[in-house]
């Protein structure tokens, strides 16, 4: 009986990894993504400090807390 190669073993685990990889991320994408641009601001520290603290208390990224919040706004002037 042939000695079965480890490089081969992980050669495949590596490949079905890629593909799962491939298949969630294909998953996750929209049907139609907004194109996104770059913004950078200065915040008072003690403000980032807070933020901070709310994100990960409520398992938000501070992209979609700060996008959340611009919405909001400009939904409350219409």
């Amino acid at each position: 009986m042939a000695k079965k190669s480890r490089i081969g073993d992980i050669d495949s685990i590596i490949q079905n990894t890629e593909l799962s990889i491939q298949n969630s991320s294909q998953a996750k994408k929209k049907p139609e993504q907004e194109e996104l641009t770059l913004v950078s601001f200065e915040l008072p520290i003690g403000l980032k400090k807070e933020m901070n603290v709310y994100c990960a208390m409520n398992d938000i990224t501070i992209k979609d807390f700060i996008t959340k919040a611009i919405k909001l706004s400009l939904e409350k002037e219409k």
